[in-house]
């Protein structure tokens, strides 16, 4: 960057006044081979301290299921798509409700 000298003080110019030929990218962000698998975060709460960890293989996924903090955190579907496979139609539904209305 370029300055100057005013009232006895050096001033800068504004970055913005830079060619965008001359910007730098602040800050450099590494680039990533591939993106990490969004199933694999777990997010750790040790007496309030939040850490997030990243499991390696399926088995550790499976022993430390996500929670639902976790799915809304990395904008998951908070509901199972097996789960939505097995609602009826509203009109069924509505039948369902007035013939077994115990269940």
């Amino acid at each position: 960057m370029a300055s100057e000298q005013v009232n006895g003080t050096k001033r800068r110019h504004d970055a913005s006044a830079e060619k965008p030929s001359e910007k730098r990218e602040f800050p450099k962000r590494p680039r990533l081979e591939e993106k990490t698998d969004l199933m694999k975060w777990r997010m750790r709460d040790d007496e309030g301290r939040l850490t997030w960890h990243y499991l390696q293989d399926d088995e550790a996924a499976k022993d430390w299921p996500q929670s639902y903090a976790d799915k809304w955190y990395l904008g998951l579907p908070m509901v199972s798509l097996a789960f939505l496979s097995l609602a009826l139609p509203p009109l069924k539904m509505i039948l369902w409700h007035i013939l077994a209305p115990e269940l």
